[in-house]
């Protein structure tokens, strides 16, 4: 009998919810941004556990997290374990004095007995719920808040005493050999279907690709790898975040990792505060119009003085997909005092 998608992912998932998955090659982190980075020295002596709630330990948002820096981190930390456990009853009972990340998924589905059984059992949590809606109610003091997104730290900063701490989100640093053709102007946008208008489909020039919910961390280059270097604009604007839901600037970072240009909007808080209001890419809003008006000006400018400015101020993204940059902020996070 042969089995339908949905069943293989439905087994995978429950098989996922027991297995263990460990970090054990060490691998050197290795710095490819203009600022020049120097690895922080090994300070980490309690080993690390990211805990992931069932069926999610393979999609994107909890990979690009600590998961895809962990053979980094190891290099420059051997003594320590790195590994990844679902959330369930008896793996949390049994965590005890080690440094533990909620990833996002996990932050939303863990209730207030879980984490005081982690706190009782000399734990110290890291919360990171990406561009989740989370309730803080639900965590005390004891907890470390850890932002994805300017904004998001803002937020924290803003609405609790609770400690937090800004690790912004990276790209997929897989990606760092790829670079985008710039022959032609060619536009797309990459990502999940519902987080743009579905009238977007109307513009002619604008190519629609639908990226996987899953990294896929087996492979060794995102199975879209193949489509990203013919665009050298991304479109990374969309509809508009939820209350307290805060998304950060990754699309945009992924463009500038492979030397595309961003098309954003002035409601693109996140990617204004990255590249500056001079930025010439900016959208006056989200609607078709004003895509439409502004992809055809990108076109118009492809590789002019202003195209090039623009590249300049793509460096302002790069420690964001620096191997050493990403993993200096984890260390820093666990090794500094709050």
């Amino acid at each position: 009998m042969k089995l339908s998608k949905r069943v293989k992912n439905r087994l995978f998932a429950e098989f996922n919810q027991f297995k263990v998955f460990r970090y054990q090659v060490p691998v050197q982190p290795e710095c490819n941004c203009l600022t020049k980075h120097i690895p922080l020295s090994a300070t980490l002596n309690q080993d690390i556990v990211v805990i992931y709630s069932k069926g999610t330990v393979d999609i994107a948002s909890v990979q690009m997290r600590l998961l895809q820096v962990a053979k980094f981190i190891l290099y420059l930390n051997p003594d320590i374990k790195i590994m990844a456990l679902s959330q369930r009853p008896s793996n949390i009972i049994g965590l005890k004095n080690k440094t533990v990340i909620l990833s996002k998924f996990a932050t939303a589905l863990i209730s207030k007995e879980e984490l005081a059984t982690l706190i009782n059992n000399g734990n110290t949590i890291y919360v990171d719920p990406v561009d989740t809606n989370l309730n803080i109610q639900k965590f005390s003091s004891d907890c470390i808040l850890v932002a994805s997104s300017l904004e998001q730290i803002k937020y924290f900063k803003n609405s609790t005493k609770i400690p937090a701490k800004l690790i912004y989100h990276s790209s997929d640093l897989r990606l760092k050999n790829l670079k985008v053709q710039k022959s032609e102007f060619k536009i797309g946008y990459f990502g999940n279907l519902s987080r743009i208008p579905k009238d977007y489909g109307e513009l002619k020039k604008l190519s629609i690709i639908k990226t996987p919910l899953s990294y896929e961390p087996k492979r060794v280059l995102p199975r879209y790898a193949s489509e990203l270097i013919k665009y050298s604009a991304h479109l990374v604007t969309g509809t508009n975040s939820t209350k307290n839901v805060f998304k950060p600037f990754t699309k945009g970072i992924v463009a500038a990792h492979i030397g595309a240009l961003a098309l954003i909007s002035q409601n693109d808080v996140e990617g204004i505060s990255l590249l500056g209001r001079n930025y010439p890419y900016i959208a006056k809003n989200n609607n078709l119009n004003s895509i439409l008006e502004m992809i055809n000006y990108m076109q118009k400018n492809f590789l002019s003085n202003e195209w090039i400015f623009a590249e300049e101020l793509n460096r302002n993204l790069e420690p964001y997909f620096c191997e050493v940059n990403i993993t200096n902020m984890w260390q820093h996070l666990f090794s500094s005092p709050l």
